[in-house]
């Protein structure tokens, strides 16, 4: 998780993803948790992956051979490291990234109240020791569990190193949870939904808005009270709430007054040795404009490599990010095995639906796609038992109107 967050100095180095490797790799062998189904499960992956990055290498992009291997590097760095977190905790492994989201949201709250009475002493408290891969950041300070950047203001960051991002590990963490946990509303929903509330994240706040949408129809929920209801109060609050509408629609005119003046803009950067900051609209619209028919198979993990005008641009936008690197084709392939994967908790396809709209909602905002807990959907479903997924939570005080993983009545309209 704090490889994912890139919160603290884990992700900063390529040797902590190896020695986690081998931790995995010793623990496995030591306890006999590796079968073989394991092996042939990566293999297949491995070789689907190999083929496909070389087909596109050799016939479909002209790019330098350093970016071909850099596509093979991410199968050895990434998608290894999260296939033996899956391997290794086998039926657990999805269990812990949702109780590990919920420790997280609740120690963040504790440091969140206390970064609103004093900012100051939570930013010394991160300063004691430098552990940020954000160093060059004056204003940012870290102690792995928390981080504080006081450029963000009073938004809670977590253990991210920004709220956006803090909110986008929270709502999958919601999600998860509430398909684990027979869509019951208890205090672990509450500590996620706060915690996601204080990140201030526009993104965030629309996956939250869906997340609620799920667990109000898995539990008989009708549309029409959303409609008398809820969508009079949504609609009051996209308006009133700075950073909803009123963000979106700031953010899209800034992106097209900067797509207006790219060229000028762009050299202004380079001469000064910075990066042409574009926001979320403008990252899609600007890499759809450059790549075109590319982007159906993407052009390579380290796309921003494969021509000179992405020297100088910072792409904002997660979901066109992981299009550039793997593919309209790969987006499908991983959506494909997430579905899976929740397909096995709770056979039903609007639920289904929402839940695709989360993760694009999310991945449009952040990198999500590229986290190792979003990876790892690439093998979970493979390990993921139905039967004992709702031990998460103990707590049955509720009765759920979800049962056996599948909802007992067909959703009513």
């Amino acid at each position: 998780m704090l490889l994912s967050s890139k919160g603290c100095f884990l992700a900063s180095y390529d040797i902590d993803y190896y020695l986690i490797d081998v931790l995995f790799i010793w623990y496995g062998l030591s306890y006999n948790k590796f079968k073989r189904s394991d092996v042939r499960l990566f293999l297949k992956f491995s070789i689907i992956f190999i083929v496909f990055m070389t087909v596109r290498y050799l016939f479909l992009n002209n790019v330098p051979q350093l970016l071909f291997f850099s596509d093979l590097y991410f199968l050895v760095k990434y998608v290894l490291l999260s296939f033996l977190y899956c391997a290794v905790l086998r039926e657990e492994a999805l269990n812990y990234i949702i109780k590990l989201t919920i420790i997280g949201a609740g120690v963040s709250l504790f440091f969140y109240g206390l970064q609103l009475i004093s900012g100051n002493l939570v930013f010394f408290l991160g300063s004691i020791i430098t552990l940020s891969p954000r160093s060059s950041n004056p204003d940012y300070s870290n102690f792995i569990v928390f981080t504080y950047d006081r450029s963000q203001g009073p938004r809670n960051s977590g253990f991210s190193w920004e709220p956006g991002a803090f909110g986008c590990m929270l709502n999958l963490g919601l999600l998860l949870y509430f398909y684990t946990n027979k869509f019951v509303f208890n205090k672990n929903v509450w500590i996620l939904v706060i915690a996601i509330i204080t990140t201030l994240s526009t993104t965030s706040y629309i996956a939250l808005v869906f997340n609620l949408l799920i667990y109000y129809r898995a539990n008989g929920g009708k549309y029409i009270k959303i409609f008398l209801l809820a969508v009079p109060v949504i609609v009051i609050a996209v308006v009133k709430v700075p950073f909803l509408l009123s963000k979106i629609m700031s953010s899209y005119y800034e992106d097209l007054a900067v797509m207006e003046k790219m060229d000028s803009l762009g050299a202004f950067y380079h001469l000064h040795g910075g990066q042409l900051p574009l926001n979320r609209f403008g990252s899609f619209i600007y890499l759809y404009n450059l790549f075109k028919e590319k982007l159906l198979w993407g052009v390579s993990n380290a796309y921003q490599d494969s021509t000179p005008r992405l020297t100088n641009v910072n792409i904002s936008n997660g979901l066109i990010d992981f299009i550039a690197k793997f593919g309209l084709i790969g987006l499908i392939f991983l959506l494909y095995k997430y579905a899976l994967l929740l397909k096995k908790l709770v056979a039903d396809n609007e639920l289904l639906i929402y839940s695709l709209l989360i993760i694009v909602i999310l991945s449009f905002g952040e990198p999500l796609l590229i986290w190792q807990n979003i990876i790892a959907f690439l093998f979970l479903y493979h390990y993921t038992n139905p039967v004992d997924a709702d031990v998460v939570d103990e707590e049955q005080d509720v009765v759920p109107q979800v049962r056996n993983r599948k909802l007992t009545t067909q959703l009513n309209y």
